[in-house]
């Protein structure tokens, strides 16, 4: 039996909206250029004609709002400058991947938008550095994405408003703001309840001392604890997962992110697609000094059943799938398309991939530690068992041993009986799936 999934295509929603002022004269720019400083709001009554446009930002499963507007100021001055709320939601975390791989003056920009969201705050005045060295509007979509991937815990974040200042065909000004699902009341109830349940997530793994131990116990705690659920509500954060106890890839990455920064881990949500075209989210992890990738969301065989569309195997599933947990770049990208707007790097490490942890890894078809495996499975009371070989001629063998010649039977005690046996693999990570007990 071979898992196929089959995705929906996420269409990208685009809506135009245009709007126009009257027009009026302009002072020379060297004028006002001293009125235009560090922190810009808004103009008063008399501005040029404006535009504005309202569109869906679609990646890595997310959705995001953008409201544009165009502002050709004229001889008015500022009223006030925006400042930024005195709380914030932010968490004062030592890994900022996406940060990192920014330039200076993007990291500049990166600061001022993470106060804002992390506050909740509106149209606020970006730095005027970055754009007195040429920056504009187009660097904000990389840069707003760069904040929320390495923070999951503002989880309230809808989206995005700028206006764009110029005086005479030259920008002078933008001001920044969130939108936001939530006011603050509303996302601090939101936060108390988020805590509560991590704490006693992180408080329960508190015996745990290696970055495997605690990855694993993260990952199988998502995966029993969440129903993936096509609309849920908070579907797109971590209020979806560990409030709600529902939600879809994006909720269950960054909440693996959010678990992981908590736990001590470095953690970088990763956006792209299935194979299939289908907007997709998981993560990359830095454990014990080697880059790895994990999906939450593909390792819950509830939620690839609910994919696939097909219940036809969903009783006989293993509760955790492991074949997404610690792998390369080259066993994600079998059935993944990184679509990152941040530079990633190659993974190669194996040290902490599960099957190697768990000694379920084969470097050669040896008899003895598959005999080894099937009876630790039995005395532990397993209903199944997996492996994973090294390379596609071991797998080829293997296979072609155990299944077509039917070879599994002389691994399998006597007195269970068994005069058939169920079995899955999957091809792309090269491991099979025994039931040691009866499955119809």
């Amino acid at each position: 039996m071979k898992r196929i999934f089959r995705f929906l295509i996420v269409c990208v929603l685009l809506i135009m909206n245009m709007t126009a002022c009257s027009a009026s004269s302009f002072r020379p720019f060297n004028y006002l250029e001293g009125i235009y400083r560090n922190y810009m709001q808004k103009a008063r009554a008399s501005e040029a004609p404006t535009v504005s446009e309202v569109y869906v930002i679609d990646r890595g499963g997310e959705e995001y709002i953008v409201n544009e507007k165009d502002v050709e100021v004229t001889t008015s001055e500022r009223e006030t400058y925006g400042v930024v709320n005195d709380f914030s939601f932010v968490y004062d975390t030592d890994f900022h991947y996406a940060y990192d791989t920014l330039d200076d003056f993007e990291q500049t920009w990166y600061e001022d938008i993470l106060k804002i969201l992390g506050s909740l705050s509106s149209e606020v005045a970006l730095s005027e550095e970055p754009i007195k060295n040429g920056y504009d509007v187009e660097n904000l979509d990389k840069i707003f994405q760069c904040v929320l991937i390495d923070h999951p815990e503002i989880f309230y974040v809808v989206g995005y408003e700028y206006t764009r200042y110029t005086l005479g065909g030259k920008l002078v000004g933008i001001d920044f703001s969130g939108t936001y699902d939530c006011d603050y009341d509303k996302a601090n109830v939101k936060k108390d309840m988020i805590e509560t349940v991590m704490s006693g997530i992180i408080g329960n793994g508190s015996g745990l001392s290696t970055d495997f131990e605690k990855m694993v116990y993260v990952y199988n705690w998502i995966i029993m604890n969440t129903d993936y659920v096509q609309g849920a509500e908070d579907n797109q954060n971590i209020y979806s997962v560990l409030a709600n106890g529902e939600s879809v890839c994006q909720g269950y990455a960054k909440t693996f992110q959010y678990l992981m920064y908590r736990m001590g881990i470095e953690c970088t949500l990763v956006q792209g697609f299935s194979n299939s075209g289908m907007s997709h989210a998981w993560n990359m992890v830095k454990a014990d000094g080697a880059y790895y990738f994990i999906d939450v969301t593909w390792g819950d065989p509830d939620a690839c059943v609910v994919l696939d569309g097909s219940e036809d195997y969903s009783e006989i599933l293993p509760e955790v799938d492991y074949n997404y947990f610690c792998v390369t770049t080259e066993d994600i990208c079998k059935n993944h398309v990184i679509d990152s707007v941040i530079p990633l790097p190659e993974c190669v490490a194996l040290a902490d991939n599960y099957y190697v942890m768990k000694d379920l890894f084969f470097t050669e078809y040896n008899q003895a530690q598959l005999k080894f495996i099937i009876e630790d499975t039995i005395a532990g009371g397993g209903e199944n068992f997996v492996f994973k070989c090294a390379d596609d001629e071991l797998y080829d063998i293997m296979f072609e041993d155990l299944i077509t010649e039917n070879g599994i039977f002389d691994f399998i005690p006597y007195d269970l009986q068994l005069s058939s046996i169920t079995y899955s693999y999957n091809p792309d990570f090269r491991t099979i799936t025994f039931w040691v007990v009866n499955k119809e």
